[in-house]
């Protein structure tokens, strides 16, 4: 007996995830959004191409650190927890991570904060709880030369009132650029040194140039909240 040849239709396309269609709902019923409008609302920390992927599914919500995560969040007219809740993504959050009574706050990037007179990014995030210090300011990790203590893109949250360096971490301002440091005593002297073994050539000597901003005393990631002492 001959054999017959079966007719193959299309095969059925991978389904776009709830979560995704969640994304591209909220987009339309603000005005129906392009992906351009998104990404120059969240600041171009989402680029229209990331839009596309997250509305596919392609990339996942959780893959997104906390900068961007919130800079998303803050473009679609959502918290982070309410971006979570109406995804159902896990990003880590309870509703302890929300407070109603607290007005987003100006996130300074390190960049910004290079400049005696910073100017924020224009991301606003709501504050991660307290107990927080009478004078503070959060700011984003730009690099991984504290990983794996503080990794690129976790919040920062600093006391700016203790400026005079003991033992601990601080962003200082050296030379027009700001830096995630560690106080530290070399043989050589106090200097400004990185965690991460690969960037420790890249010590910053104790002296004038060096102005204090702050200690840190919280760093906040997607997923966990730890303190810095």
């Amino acid at each position: 007996m001959g054999g017959h040849n079966v007719a193959r239709g299309p095969q059925p396309k991978n389904p776009v995830p709830n979560w995704a269609l969640a994304l591209r709902m909220r987009r339309v019923q603000l005005g129906n959004l392009t992906q351009e409008d998104v990404q120059e609302r969240s600041k171009d920390l989402i680029s229209q191409g990331t839009v596309s992927d997250l509305e596919r599914g392609k990339i996942t919500l959780d893959s997104l650190n906390v900068r961007r995560a919130s800079a998303l969040a803050q473009a679609l007219g959502w918290s982070l927890i309410e971006m979570q809740r109406a995804t159902g993504v896990d990003l880590g959050l309870t509703e302890a991570h929300e407070i109603k009574a607290a007005e987003p706050t100006p996130v300074y990037s390190l960049k910004a904060l290079g400049s005696v007179t910073p100017v924020s990014d224009g991301v606003n995030i709501t504050p991660n709880p307290g107990p927080h210090p009478a004078n503070w300011m959060q700011t984003f990790m730009d690099g991984d030369e504290m990983d794996p203590r503080i990794r690129d893109g976790e919040t920062i949250y600093l006391d700016t009132d203790k400026t005079t360096p003991d033992k601990g971490v601080y962003v200082i301002r050296y030379r027009d650029r700001a830096y995630v440091r560690r106080f530290s005593q070399l043989p050589t002297g106090p200097a400004w040194t990185a965690d991460n073994p690969a960037f420790a050539h890249q010590f910053i000597p104790d002296g004038p140039e060096v102005t204090v901003l702050g200690k840190i005393y919280r760093v906040v990631g997607i997923r966990d909240s730890k303190a810095l002492n």
